[in-house]
């Protein structure tokens, strides 16, 4: 109100002495440009936060984090359209500031980057490909001059490699450290075992996966051939001494005692991976027919000397029983080999609702044994009249599912 009794004044004036000089007050403006004062010193904030403000009205001033006000705290809008700021007035500088050794961390991206950074400034944290922040992604400067982060502020490598899947997955290959997963960009050493030769690099990074400038391979300086010699009865070796070692691309030709016959391939030879190629190789003692007992039981037979074939508890021979030694071999005292069967069959479920034999059974008959399956008046049967103890020690040709089905006409009687 009083600087509207004031300009009322000065206009009076003007009117009663014609005063070409007030033409200012032509230029009165209704507001104040505030936008101004942020080019001035762009450390200030003025509230309320706006471009313009209307004549009468006042500003509160203050400074960001890190200054200080220096002049009053309170300015108002003119009616020549500017801020009345007496004196000197700016925002001092107090001198608090953040340095960036404290975020110096391996593999860690601070925006922005500078030396030193001003009290109550905000920074952004972000760790480089393959790593994982442990942290707040955004920190600020306080007034101890320290950032306020967590003392275990790091970028810590994910787990990106595993072996299983990757270049390292050779056989024979010794991978130091030896353990279930890598972190990113981590670096193993690579050799290979005993009795193989490293071809390819000798490291290997992870980074998406284990990368190295050739892929690694191990191979064979020679076989061990060993077990071949420890483990098989009745070898026979085409060499004066016993080649336990093979160089690669050399091979072990072998045969068999007397009394054994050779089972799989006849030789073996050393591969470059260090295995031996040839496989299911053993020597197993002849015998006349597999499966039977034979007495005399023995390595060798005299010629005209006879053996005797024995099966199992309740089985049979079925063929020859016995066989000579002759000249041309053994000669067999039936056109047909022997071989053990079922000595008898089970019955029991011949025993069912209508139904009867023809003999009259148990729960077992003898192979060979032949009879005749009937029904009770009333019933009729569902399969063949007739079944036999095979050597198998099943009733054929009727199965399982050979029964006596009731005729629902008439009730069964049965035929004595």
């Amino acid at each position: 109100m009083a600087h509207r009794i004031q300009w009322l004044k000065a206009v009076l004036v003007c009117a009663l002495w014609k005063i070409n000089a007030c033409h200012y007050l032509q230029e009165k403006s209704e507001f104040c440009d505030v936008a101004y004062l942020s080019r001035r010193d762009p450390n200030l904030v003025y509230t309320p936060n706006v471009t313009q403000i209307q004549f009468g009205k006042t500003l509160q001033f203050s400074c960001l984090p890190g200054y200080a006000l220096h002049g009053q705290e309170y300015g108002e809008c003119m009616s020549d359209g500017r801020i009345s700021i007496p004196g000197e007035f700016f925002c001092k500088d107090l001198g608090i500031r953040c340095g960036f050794d404290q975020l110096d961390k391996a593999h860690l991206t601070v925006t922005p980057k500078r030396t030193e950074y001003h009290y109550g400034e905000v920074v952004s944290l972000q760790c480089n490909e393959g790593f994982v922040l442990r942290g707040p992604s955004t920190v600020s400067c306080t007034e101890d001059r320290l950032f306020d982060v967590p003392s275990n502020l790091a970028c810590e490598a994910e787990i990106k490699c595993h072996k299983t899947n990757s270049i390292l997955n050779v056989a024979h290959l010794v991978v130091t450290p030896d353990k279930e997963g890598y972190l990113y960009n981590e670096t193993v050493s690579l050799q290979c075992r005993d009795g193989y030769t490293l071809q390819g690099s000798s490291q290997a990074t992870c980074l998406q996966n284990f990368e190295a400038p050739n892929d690694p391979s191990c191979l064979a300086s020679y076989c061990d051939a060993s077990w071949i010699y420890s483990r098989l009865s009745g070898v026979q070796y085409m060499s004066e001494e016993d080649p336990s070692r093979l160089e690669v691309g050399e091979s072990i030709y072998f045969s068999c005692e007397k009394g054994y016959r050779l089972r799989g391939a006849s030789s073996v030879k050393c591969l470059p991976t260090g295995d031996l190629e040839g496989t299911g190789i053993r020597c197993s003692k002849e015998s006349l027919v597999h499966g039977l007992d034979i007495s005399p039981d023995k390595d060798s037979y005299d010629f005209n000397e006879t053996v005797y074939f024995h099966c199992g508890e309740e089985q049979m021979v079925y063929g020859s029983h016995s066989a000579r030694c002759a000249q041309n071999g053994w000669e067999y005292d039936s056109p047909s080999l022997p071989m053990c069967g079922r000595s008898l069959c089970d019955t029991t479920w011949l025993h069912q609702e209508g139904m009867y034999t023809t003999p009259s059974i148990g729960g077992r008959v003898d192979v060979g044994t032949r009879i005749f399956i009937n029904c009770y008046h009333g019933y009729y049967r569902r399969c063949t009249d007739t079944a036999f103890c095979m050597p198998n020690g099943r009733m054929e040709p009727v199965g399982m599912m050979c029964h006596c089905q009731a005729d629902r006409s008439s009730s069964p009687v049965p035929v004595k």
